[in-house]
């Protein structure tokens, strides 16, 4: 019994000790992998999107999200003339903490496309963000027109704009872009297939320094040119580059997507909107781009005006069909800029772009 006794009780320590032993291994197993080094690895970052473009200086920038697990040594961006540019090529330093960044850029050459990628180096070694291609500005910021208006320019990816809608009423040779009468005059009574006519909004000579005048279809694409020496009245592919880069380069409202009409759109003149991302919604933030853009209105064939607060709409150089020509247009109480092709005999807008 008493042999019993004792084997039982062999078996019932053994099998705590044995429980007390995997607890134990586990608890130092759980200890060790808690302090383990994490492998280090390179750093993960994007770019910022290139700003303040003039002819020798530049704004852009990184946002560091993850370090790597180690400490960075040096961030900022560098650049080339060519793709794929590298520390070894220009560069600024501008830090070592996680987080964004500010890069000033300088020294550059002027109308040079450039190539442009944040970088974040640590003992792993140098990661980049995405390429940014742009080109800067000529060492003239402004161009007047053959009436003597004077235009700002500005430098988006790799074209230069005017930042102001034509105020021209001449074309290029000196010879006068004829005007109705009568600003309200209907071009349909009268049987005018193909008018070549500008209009101050309203026939208001007080708004054109504001907003530009507005000019049919067959005046835009008049041999004679509307637009100054050097520049020329954008296709409809040209103004899909420049939404394109708008889109590619975070100028979209909350970094990505279409909605880019808020950058091109200048910080006040336009209708309120309550809904965040439109144009009319705090318009203090507009603008991103450099572009500019005021809500210079329509006139109609039959002799009405409208939209002077709510709407820009530009021509395109390019005919759509038998009767309409594309153009592009961005409306108070919308977040995108919208492609359309209107009849030939409306008047809008027109924003120059420099020749190549």
């Amino acid at each position: 019994m008493v042999y019993l006794i004792l084997s039982v009780n062999y078996r019932i320590m053994n099998i705590i000790i044995k429980y007390h032993l995997a607890i134990i291994l586990i608890i130092v197993g759980t200890i060790l992998i808690g302090c383990k080094k994490e492998k280090a690895t390179l750093p993960i970052l994007t770019t910022s999107v290139v700003t303040n473009i003039t002819s020798s200086t530049a704004t852009s920038g990184g946002n560091i999200t993850d370090i790597g697990g180690v400490t960075i040594s040096a961030s900022g961006v560098c650049w080339s003339t060519s793709i794929n540019p590298t520390i070894t090529n220009e560069k600024t330093t501008d830090g070592t903490k996680i987080g964004a960044y500010i890069s000033s850029i300088t020294g550059l050459t002027p109308v040079t496309t450039l190539y442009l990628r944040a970088y974040a180096t640590n003992s792993v070694g140098t990661a980049y963000g995405s390429e940014i291609s742009f080109t800067t500005s000529s060492t003239s910021t402004s161009v007047t027109d053959i009436d003597g208006n004077d235009y700002n320019t500005i430098t988006i990816g790799n074209q230069v704009w005017m930042q102001q809608n034509l105020k021209t009423t001449k074309y290029r040779n000196g010879d006068l872009i004829g005007t109705t009468v009568y600003a309200s005059f209907d071009l349909d009574k009268a049987n005018e297939i193909k008018p070549k006519y500008q209009w101050a909004y309203n026939g208001m000579e007080s708004n054109v320094a504001l907003y530009g005048r507005l000019y049919t279809w067959y005046t835009v694409i008049d041999s004679r040119n509307v637009c100054p020496i050097g520049w020329h009245v954008p296709t409809d592919s040209e103004w899909t580059t420049l939404t394109d880069y708008l889109t590619k380069n975070g100028y979209a409202y909350n970094g990505s997507g279409d909605n880019i009409a808020k950058s091109l759109a200048a910080t006040f003149g336009w209708g309120e909107s309550g809904t965040a991302g439109n144009i009319g919604c705090d318009q203090a933030s507009n603008n991103r781009s450099g572009f500019a853009a005021l809500p210079g209105g329509s006139r109609f064939p039959y002799g009405s005006f409208g939209g002077i607060v709510s709407e820009c709409i530009w021509w395109s150089a390019t005919k759509e069909d038998t009767t309409g020509a594309w153009n592009r247009s961005l409306y108070y109480s919308q977040s995108i800029i919208e492609k359309g092709a209107w009849n030939r005999r409306i008047g809008y807008s027109v924003r120059c772009l420099r020749d190549l």
